[in-house]
């Protein structure tokens, strides 16, 4: 592969909602995704954004994902027009 590796975003939309297996599962998956980027080397690992609502009721510790709140990030609204324009690159 050439070229570098483009962003990858995250919605982190249902940290706004109560624990169940799902959103326990889609947790997971990000903390799985963190712990693979830390071990790359900095300068090989994508840009990698958790966006995260502002009314969350939990959120993760992560070491290379950057978290980003919005304040809108718990909405239809916010999740099939704004985030696509937040990770379009």
């Amino acid at each position: 592969m050439t070229g570098k590796i483009r962003p990858i975003y995250f919605n982190g939309k249902f940290y706004a909602g109560v624990l169940n297996g799902v959103h326990r599962v889609a947790d997971r998956l990000i903390r799985e995704v963190d712990r693979r980027l830390a071990e790359m080397p900095a300068g090989e690992r994508p840009e990698a954004t958790l966006l995260l609502p502002s009314n969350r009721q939990w959120e993760p510790k992560l070491k290379t994902i950057k978290m980003v709140e919005e304040a809108r990030g718990h909405t239809q609204l916010w999740e099939q027009f704004i985030l696509p324009r937040r990770a379009s690159c």
